[in-house]
């Protein structure tokens, strides 16, 4: 059975082969190893590289599922501080209430102790009698009248605020009875997630074993295949340095900058040079070469004008996925190779279009 080798170059040897070290791109220098891969046999290599396309997309899912569960674990801390405020100002407005019913309380206890000795035996009737004349009846009148209002009309307003904050309260609390749930979900599909990215990684260790088996049979054509193996890395690098210049300034650098990270373990959701995921990686480089671009590839794969992979130059993006839908991203170095972080369990490494080809490209 006729599979795929891998044959091992260290970086420097592929750069001195290529001159780069007259082109400007000396980081590429502390590189300590690549892979480039021979011609592999048809039916193994297709079945690998559905399974790399699946574990890619399947990675992506996973950093997706992250930010989400984080967005919502944000949404759940501020669902729980305002429902805290509110029970606040409710407990507050209770107790206002509360005070507001105990003076009234107090005035009934006085008006009953008044009226035992009042004349008419209601100290309000008696208030209105002991009138000097029919003016001042009325303004007495008037006055009863408006304690008596004052007195319900306070009542009333706590009752209604404390109304409000309880409903204000229900709302809250349903609210986030809303995020635990879309929580629970998003932990629930994280997992699923997680449990098809272990099958389907056991799946392809398991090809690459099989691949491996070969390798007695691959290493007749390894020697066949080593002059032009070493010619596609030479043609590689030169096309990295000669393909910049012709597309934009930024490519030298973007592609400088995304090689030095070479060895950096792949981390999902990360976007530091203490861990990468595909999309994470990119952001940075550019960032570094004064490129502005979105966190995730999706959002990478609207950037820029569409490339075809059979036009790609270095310095281009390289998706796989379709536009706006992409799961994986690397950048395009030439010769058909491109940087890339892979997949939780490895570091970032010079792909290649032979092993994993991409869907398409993004010019910047």
């Amino acid at each position: 059975m006729k599979s795929i080798k891998k044959i091992t170059f260290t970086a420097v040897a592929a750069l001195a082969l290529a001159g780069v070290g007259t082109t400007g791109l000396t980081s590429f220098a502390g590189v300590t190893s690549n892979t480039v891969e021979a011609t592999p046999n048809t039916s193994l290599q297709t079945k690998l590289n559905e399974l790399n396309q699946k574990v890619a997309k399947l990675n992506n899912q996973v950093s997706m599922k992250q930010v989400e569960i984080s967005k919502i674990n944000t949404k759940i801390e501020k669902s729980k501080a305002e429902i805290a405020k509110t029970k606040s100002e409710i407990k507050a407005a209770k107790k206002e209430l509360d005070e507001r019913k105990e003076v009234l309380r107090d005035q009934v206890v006085e008006l009953q102790k008044e009226s035992n000795k009042s004349v008419s035996g209601n100290i309000y009737i008696d208030y209105l009698l002991s009138s000097d004349n029919f003016s001042d009846l009325i303004g007495r009148s008037m006055a009863v009248g408006k304690i008596s209002s004052a007195n319900k009309a306070a009542i009333d307003d706590v009752n209604e605020a404390k109304s409000k904050l309880n409903a204000l309260a229900e709302s809250q609390e349903a609210e986030q009875a809303k995020i635990v749930a879309a929580k629970a979900k998003a932990d629930s599909e994280m997992t699923s997630l997680k449990a098809a990215k272990t099958k389907a990684k056991e799946s392809q260790t398991k090809l690459q074993q099989e691949m491996w088996d070969n390798r007695k049979e691959l290493e007749a054509r390894q020697k066949a295949d080593s002059a032009k193996t070493q010619q596609l890395v030479k043609t590689a690098w030169n096309a990295t340095t000669t393909q910049a210049a012709k597309s934009f300034k930024g490519s030298s650098s973007l592609i400088q900058n995304a090689a030095q990270f070479i060895g950096v373990p792949y981390v999902s959701g990360g976007r530091t040079p203490a861990g990468f995921d595909c999309s994470g990686l990119v952001q940075y480089a550019a960032n570094m070469a004064g490129i502005s671009l979105p966190r995730v590839s999706q959002d990478q794969s609207n950037v820029g004008s569409y490339v075809s992979v059979s036009q790609l130059q270095a310095g281009d993006l390289v998706f796989w996925g379709g536009v706006g839908s992409a799961y994986h991203v690397g950048i395009y170095i030439g010769g058909g190779q491109y940087i890339h972080a892979p997949r939780p369990g490895q570091n970032v490494k010079v792909g290649s279009v032979q092993y994993f080809t991409p869907s398409f490209g993004r010019r910047l």
